[in-house]
């Protein structure tokens, strides 16, 4: 059962982060391993934010997050 909505579609909070500035979160993240609290502390917002920019950012990765090939058992080819 759904239930009607409490807010207009794109009400809700704004992305503090520009595009460029959430790849950039994101990809120094994967690499280097960077925590959230120390991205957010270089870019000057809150650490939520760069928590959602990585999780909204990540599934677009080119491995997609996906498992490789050997973990999954299949052969190599």
């Amino acid at each position: 059962m759904s239930r009607p909505r409490k807010r207009a579609v794109g009400a809700g909070a704004k992305h503090r982060l520009v595009f460029v500035d959430r790849l950039l979160a994101t990809l120094v993240h994967l690499r280097h391993g960077t925590t959230h609290d120390v991205l957010a502390c270089w870019f000057g917002v809150d650490r939520s934010t760069t928590t959602r920019a990585i999780s909204e950012e990540r599934p677009y990765s080119p491995s997609g997050g996906a498992p490789s090939p050997q973990a999954s058992g299949a052969d190599p080819v």
